[in-house]
């Protein structure tokens, strides 16, 4: 509706984004962005190496990565929960603001997929939602390591749920059922 002066200005206003750092933004842009630079005073962050003109660049390297797994997966799928599911925790990795109190939104997707999963993919979705439940620690105490890991475990949680919806099979609980119908009709 807006057309392309539209997309233009939202383009523009990203842009001007100072805030990506913030160890709310679960994005891989934020995980790059406490992790190669420095950061407000008042996140209490050491990054693992200070490389602000990395961050971009890497981050549309891992945006490539995970589009294309994401693809992959939804072009694999004819599951309903498991497209919605990785679509859901895709934005979220890829937009520039990922914040993480949008991840709930995917609950029951994920959860309809991960019941149709195995048992260890469903192990890396439980393990993604454990995170979630941890509140970030300022671990300045543990320098980098500390940004990398508890400053940035909303990250972690959506990369472990990332992993679980995409390399979900769809042969699960409609996989058996299928089987079983299968050898019930065989003589």
């Amino acid at each position: 509706m807006a057309g392309v002066a539209g997309y233009r200005s939202w383009l523009a206003a990203l842009g001007q984004i100072s805030w990506t750092a913030h160890w709310l933004n679960a994005s891989l842009l934020g995980l790059f962005t406490r992790t190669m630079t420095v950061t407000p005073d008042v996140l209490r962050m050491t990054p693992l190496v200070v490389r602000p003109e990395l961050v971009r660049p890497v981050w549309w390297v891992s945006v490539a990565v995970v589009v294309a797994v994401a693809a992959r997966a939804l072009l694999r799928t004819r599951d309903r929960d498991r497209a919605w599911s990785v679509m859901l925790v895709t934005s979220l990795l890829v937009s520039p603001l990922g914040w993480v109190y949008y991840a709930p939104l995917a609950t029951g997707p994920i959860l309809g997929s991960a019941q149709r999963s195995s048992f260890w993919t469903r192990v890396v979705i439980a393990g993604g939602y454990a995170l979630l439940l941890i509140p970030p620690i300022s671990a300045a105490w543990l320098g980098a390591s500390g940004t990398a890991l508890l400053g940035s475990i909303y990250n972690w949680a959506l990369i472990l749920l990332f992993v679980g919806v995409s390399t979900a099979e769809d042969s699960g609980m409609i996989g058996r059922q299928q089987r079983h119908a299968a050898m019930a009709s065989q003589p």
